[in-house]
Protein backbone atom coordinates (compact mmCIF):
# COMPACT_ATOMS: atom_id res chain seq x y z
CA UNK A 1 0.00 0.00 0.00
CA UNK A 2 1.87 3.98 -0.97
CA UNK A 3 1.23 5.48 1.67
CA UNK A 4 1.72 9.20 3.06
CA UNK A 5 1.24 11.23 6.31
CA UNK A 6 -0.59 14.66 5.31
CA UNK A 7 -1.94 17.72 7.17
CA UNK A 8 -5.30 19.10 4.78
CA UNK A 9 -6.19 22.23 4.29
CA UNK A 10 -9.96 23.91 4.81
CA UNK A 11 -12.20 24.93 1.67
CA UNK A 12 -11.47 28.97 2.16
CA UNK A 13 -7.60 28.30 1.58
CA UNK A 14 -8.74 25.68 -1.18
CA UNK A 15 -10.28 28.29 -3.27
CA UNK A 16 -8.05 30.47 -2.78
CA UNK A 17 -4.78 28.93 -3.61
CA UNK A 18 -7.12 27.41 -6.80
CA UNK A 19 -8.11 30.62 -8.16
CA UNK A 20 -4.19 31.44 -8.50
CA UNK A 21 -3.42 27.70 -9.86
CA UNK A 22 -6.48 28.85 -12.41
CA UNK A 23 -4.68 31.84 -13.69
CA UNK A 24 -1.50 29.81 -14.16
CA UNK A 25 -2.58 27.01 -15.80
CA UNK A 26 -4.49 29.75 -18.30
CA UNK A 27 -1.01 31.30 -19.33
CA UNK A 28 -0.29 27.32 -21.04
CA UNK A 29 2.93 26.49 -18.44
CA UNK A 30 4.34 23.15 -18.97
CA UNK A 31 2.79 22.09 -15.96
CA UNK A 32 0.95 19.05 -14.11
CA UNK A 33 -1.34 20.72 -11.51
CA UNK A 34 -2.72 19.36 -8.84
CA UNK A 35 -6.43 19.00 -8.60
CA UNK A 36 -7.96 21.88 -6.30
CA UNK A 37 -9.40 18.81 -3.58
CA UNK A 38 -6.12 16.81 -3.14
CA UNK A 39 -4.27 20.08 -1.95
CA UNK A 40 -2.43 19.21 1.18
CA UNK A 41 0.83 19.50 2.81
CA UNK A 42 3.15 16.01 3.12
CA UNK A 43 4.58 15.61 6.66
CA UNK A 44 6.24 12.50 4.84
CA UNK A 45 5.64 10.01 1.96
CA UNK A 46 6.38 6.67 3.13
CA UNK A 47 6.35 4.95 -0.46
CA UNK A 48 4.92 1.56 -0.30
CA UNK A 49 4.42 0.08 2.77
CA UNK A 50 4.11 -4.03 3.76
CA UNK A 51 0.62 -4.57 5.53
CA UNK A 52 2.88 -5.89 8.64
CA UNK A 53 4.13 -2.74 8.81
CA UNK A 54 1.09 -1.13 9.33
CA UNK A 55 0.04 -1.77 12.95
CA UNK A 56 3.73 -0.63 14.26
CA UNK A 57 2.99 2.47 11.83
CA UNK A 58 -0.33 3.53 13.25
CA UNK A 59 1.26 3.01 16.43
CA UNK A 60 4.24 5.41 16.07
CA UNK A 61 2.46 8.28 14.44
CA UNK A 62 -0.24 7.71 16.82
CA UNK A 63 2.48 8.83 19.42
CA UNK A 64 4.07 11.83 17.94
CA UNK A 65 0.61 13.22 17.04
CA UNK A 66 -0.89 13.45 20.82
CA UNK A 67 2.15 14.68 21.83
CA UNK A 68 1.17 18.45 20.12
CA UNK A 69 -2.02 20.48 20.17
CA UNK A 70 -3.50 22.01 18.27
CA UNK A 71 -2.22 25.08 15.85
CA UNK A 72 -2.41 27.03 12.99
CA UNK A 73 -0.36 28.51 10.54
CA UNK A 74 -0.92 30.73 7.13
CA UNK A 75 -0.46 30.30 4.03
CA UNK A 76 0.61 32.82 1.48
CA UNK A 77 3.11 33.57 -1.08
CA UNK A 78 3.94 30.97 -4.51
CA UNK A 79 7.32 29.97 -4.78
CA UNK A 80 10.02 27.04 -6.27
CA UNK A 81 12.17 24.08 -6.23
CA UNK A 82 14.90 24.27 -8.74
CA UNK A 83 16.27 26.96 -10.68
CA UNK A 84 15.08 30.03 -12.40
CA UNK A 85 15.13 28.69 -15.33
CA UNK A 86 14.47 25.05 -14.74
CA UNK A 87 11.74 24.93 -12.11
CA UNK A 88 10.38 21.44 -11.14
CA UNK A 89 8.17 22.00 -8.25
CA UNK A 90 5.50 25.07 -7.55
CA UNK A 91 4.61 25.35 -4.05
CA UNK A 92 2.49 27.59 -1.48
CA UNK A 93 4.31 28.85 1.63
CA UNK A 94 3.68 28.28 4.82
CA UNK A 95 4.12 31.64 7.11
CA UNK A 96 3.18 32.14 10.80
CA UNK A 97 2.89 28.97 12.43
CA UNK A 98 5.75 26.99 10.00
CA UNK A 99 7.94 26.49 13.23
CA UNK A 100 5.26 24.02 14.63
CA UNK A 101 4.44 22.79 11.62
CA UNK A 102 7.94 22.01 10.43
CA UNK A 103 8.68 20.57 14.23
CA UNK A 104 5.28 18.23 13.76
CA UNK A 105 7.20 17.61 10.59
CA UNK A 106 10.55 16.90 12.22
CA UNK A 107 8.96 14.35 14.59
CA UNK A 108 6.99 12.52 11.95
CA UNK A 109 10.03 11.71 9.76
CA UNK A 110 12.39 11.31 12.37
CA UNK A 111 9.95 8.31 14.03
CA UNK A 112 9.27 6.95 10.59
CA UNK A 113 12.73 6.76 8.95
CA UNK A 114 12.44 2.45 9.79
CA UNK A 115 9.89 2.93 7.07
CA UNK A 116 11.92 5.33 4.84
CA UNK A 117 14.77 8.18 5.47
CA UNK A 118 14.38 11.49 4.14
CA UNK A 119 17.61 13.20 3.54
CA UNK A 120 16.28 16.76 3.77
CA UNK A 121 15.68 18.80 6.53
CA UNK A 122 11.61 19.51 6.07
CA UNK A 123 10.27 22.34 4.52
CA UNK A 124 7.04 23.35 4.63
CA UNK A 125 5.02 23.82 1.46
CA UNK A 126 2.09 22.72 -0.16
CA UNK A 127 2.62 21.78 -3.96
CA UNK A 128 0.72 23.15 -6.38
CA UNK A 129 2.31 21.94 -9.77
CA UNK A 130 5.63 19.67 -10.64
CA UNK A 131 6.75 21.34 -13.76
CA UNK A 132 8.34 19.68 -16.77
CA UNK A 133 11.50 21.11 -18.39
CA UNK A 134 10.09 22.84 -21.93
CA UNK A 135 10.08 26.37 -23.60
CA UNK A 136 6.60 27.25 -22.83
CA UNK A 137 7.68 27.84 -19.39
CA UNK A 138 10.03 30.70 -20.08
CA UNK A 139 8.39 33.54 -18.02
CA UNK A 140 7.32 30.85 -15.22
CA UNK A 141 9.12 32.41 -12.80
CA UNK A 142 8.18 36.06 -13.68
CA UNK A 143 4.58 34.85 -12.97
CA UNK A 144 5.42 33.31 -9.76
CA UNK A 145 7.34 36.11 -8.45
CA UNK A 146 3.91 38.60 -8.75
CA UNK A 147 2.26 36.07 -6.38
CA UNK A 148 5.28 36.48 -4.21
CA UNK A 149 2.57 38.38 -1.46
CA UNK A 150 -0.81 36.60 -2.12
CA UNK A 151 -2.41 35.71 1.19
CA UNK A 152 -4.62 32.27 0.94
CA UNK A 153 -5.63 32.19 4.28
CA UNK A 154 -5.52 30.47 7.70
CA UNK A 155 -5.06 26.36 8.33
CA UNK A 156 -6.29 24.82 12.11
CA UNK A 157 -4.70 21.99 12.28
CA UNK A 158 -6.69 19.23 14.57
CA UNK A 159 -5.63 16.12 12.94
CA UNK A 160 -2.77 14.23 11.24
CA UNK A 161 -3.73 11.72 8.25
CA UNK A 162 -2.23 8.73 7.18
CA UNK A 163 -3.77 8.68 3.28
CA UNK A 164 -3.33 5.96 0.90
CA UNK A 165 -2.89 6.67 -2.82
CA UNK A 166 -3.37 4.84 -5.74
CA UNK A 167 -1.91 5.75 -9.21
CA UNK A 168 -4.24 5.70 -12.16
CA UNK A 169 -3.91 6.94 -15.85
CA UNK A 170 -6.09 10.07 -14.77
CA UNK A 171 -3.46 10.83 -11.54
CA UNK A 172 -3.39 9.86 -8.40
CA UNK A 173 -6.72 8.52 -6.00
CA UNK A 174 -6.14 9.60 -2.70
CA UNK A 175 -8.46 7.89 0.51
CA UNK A 176 -8.01 8.41 4.54
CA UNK A 177 -6.45 5.44 6.09
CA UNK A 178 -6.34 6.24 9.59
CA UNK A 179 -7.24 10.32 11.31
CA UNK A 180 -4.93 11.13 14.81
CA UNK A 181 -6.16 13.87 16.34
CA UNK A 182 -4.04 16.58 17.98
CA UNK A 183 -4.11 17.63 21.53
CA UNK A 184 -7.46 20.73 22.49
CA UNK A 185 -5.57 22.22 25.10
Amino acid sequence: MRLFIAVEIGSEARGKIGESMERLKGMGFGARFVEQDKLHITLKFLGDVKDGQLKGLCEDVGDVVKKHSCFSFTLGGVGYFGKRNDIRVVWVDVKDGAERLQNLMREVQERLNYVRKDEHEPVPHLTIARVRHAPENAGLADELEKLGDVKFGEVRVKEVKIKSSVLTGKGPVYSDYKSFSLRED
